[in-house]
């Protein structure tokens, strides 16, 4: 089901209404969302079976809209998992890079390129063990060319070198763009306002996870893979004030806040969201 979101003003969360506290190690930022859902957009419809449904509206059985690509708000959910992953393995230290790895004739072939990469990352693997990266799909409009975003960490040395050289020679397809992770090389990759974007991270983040480039997806694949030692934030269900005395009590301040509504293309509400992002204290040495 495709839907959108619609903001509105941020509204208050009652101390013993239930939320979702979600912890992010590496970028230092703690999030507490509270989803009130709603079943009232199904209340016209019956399912009758995996291709037909009732429409009580209409008194007409209607058959399920198939399509070979994944929906909107598939992908979205997808993108999401990236935010999450990123938000919780990476910061924009000296230790992570972001590398772009693109084919020189155009490439439409996601098998293939799954293939390419793995093939690339067990070679660079056998040089440099300490390696975790997390990389997102993307379609080139100019060119009608697949491409890969990825970023790369060192989990046990506190900077990353490789050589340009060596990335190129490594991946053999094309061409590669490097950039360390801050604020002057990720300035250029801002694709909307986001308050988020004040961290290079943030930057990198919005830009991996943008949905324009991402439409007409396969159904069966995927736009995002991982490596074993990216792993999800912890989540936890708890009432809001517990989540607020946890930020309390570990030195998270209020960063931002945003409130909305979940809506069907038909105007049928699925849910209202209302979020609250913090950081860690700061000192002036830091």
């Amino acid at each position: 089901m495709n839907v959108r979101f619609k903001e509105k003003k941020d509204k208050e969360i009652a101390d013993d209404e239930i939320v979702k506290m979600t912890e992010y190690v590496e970028s230092k930022k703690l999030k507490i969302v509270n989803t009130s859902n709603t079943k009232n957009h199904i209340k016209n419809y019956k399912r009758l079976n995996k291709e037909e449904y009732y429409d009580k509206a209409e008194k007409k059985v209607k058959k399920y809209k198939k399509s070979d690509v994944r929906s909107i708000s598939g992908i979205r959910q997808s993108m999401k998992k990236v935010t999450d992953y990123t938000l919780n393995n990476f910061n924009g230290g000296k230790n992570e890079i972001f590398v772009t790895f693109t084919y020189e004739n155009p490439m439409n072939d996601m098998e293939q390129l799954k293939k390419d990469f793995d093939y690339f990352w067990k070679r660079l693997k056998m040089q440099m063990q300490d390696l975790e990266y997390l990389y997102v799909v993307e379609m080139q409009e100019e060119r009608k060319s697949l491409h890969i975003h990825a970023l790369i960490k060192d989990t046990k040395h506190s900077e990353l070198h490789i050589p340009f050289e060596e990335l190129t020679r490594l991946w053999n397809k094309g061409f590669v763009w490097v950039s360390r992770i801050n604020i002057r090389d990720t300035k250029k990759l801002i694709i909307a306002e986001n308050k988020d974007e004040r961290t290079a991270i943030g930057r990198v983040r919005k830009y991996m996870t943008k949905i324009r480039t991402k439409e007409n997806v396969p159904k069966d694949k995927n736009i995002y893979s991982k490596s074993k030692g990216i792993i999800a934030p912890n989540e936890i269900n708890i009432p809001n004030k517990e989540a607020l005395q946890f930020a309390n009590e570990n030195e998270y301040e209020f960063y931002y806040g945003y409130s909305g509504n979940l809506i069907t293309p038909k105007g049928f509400l699925v849910a209202t969201i209302t979020g609250k992002f913090y950081k860690k204290k700061t000192t002036e040495e830091e």
